[in-house]
């Protein structure tokens, strides 16, 4: 699993990030788990497994037709998308006899400009999908809980006002004590013209890693 979070830093900006961890075969790799769908202002990330999450549902984003499409609709699709490979990974794992375990599954979250209207969904290997924006932030995976606490806690400490930093406080916290979280984190910036890198928490601590906005 790993730790995806999102963020509304203002009426126009939206903070997504992921930790940059693959395990496989207790074997660690780094590369970025964010993604974009080619043309759109939408971005998203994944916790559990990745073939499904980033690369069987990425394949199907790229086919789909946005057009006349509203945040709403466009969920309702995207959770009945991610449902059906989600589905056909629970067979092939009863087929094999394998016990199952939710991180053969897929989570995602969404975020972005649909319409000219920003918008975000959580989408639960479970089934179920709600308004990822309702509270302002959002968090899946295995740290998901975990980052609403620290979030929660930073915002006491710093003040609702200082939003990157509380944000960047949280992801580092779930990233540094929750089981199969991991340094570094990687953020973007979602605004409704442009995509772009926020910040990045690398394994050791630095000044600029809670410092002024990037």
């Amino acid at each position: 699993m790993t730790i995806v979070a999102l963020m509304k830093e203002s009426e126009s900006s939206l903070l997504l990030a992921a930790d940059s961890q693959f395990t496989s075969e207790d074997i660690r790799t780094i590369h970025s788990k964010l993604r974009q769908v080619s043309n759109q202002p939408i971005a998203w990330s994944s916790a559990g497994n990745p073939s499904i999450g980033l690369d069987e549902f990425g394949r199907w984003l790229e086919t789909y037709d946005f057009s006349g499409k509203d945040w709403c609709s466009f969920a309702e699709d995207a959770i009945g998308q991610l449902n059906k490979l989600n589905g056909a990974q629970r067979e092939r794992t009863k087929l094999s006899g394998a016990e199952w375990n939710k991180n053969f599954a897929a989570d995602v979250l969404i975020a972005g400009w649909l319409a000219g209207k920003m918008g975000a969904y959580a989408l639960s290997e479970d089934g179920r999908f709600h308004d990822a924006l309702k509270y302002g932030f959002e968090a899946v995976g295995t740290g998901g809980s975990y980052a609403k606490i620290a979030l929660y806690t930073a915002r006491v400490c710093m003040g609702d006002q200082d939003t990157v930093n509380t944000f960047k406080i949280a992801m580092r916290v779930v990233a540094k004590h929750v089981q199969d979280c991991f340094l570094p984190i990687e953020a973007w910036r979602l605004k409704k013209d442009t995509i772009e890198p926020a910040f990045t928490l690398a394994t050791e601590l630095k000044d600029e890693d809670l410092g002024e906005k990037s």
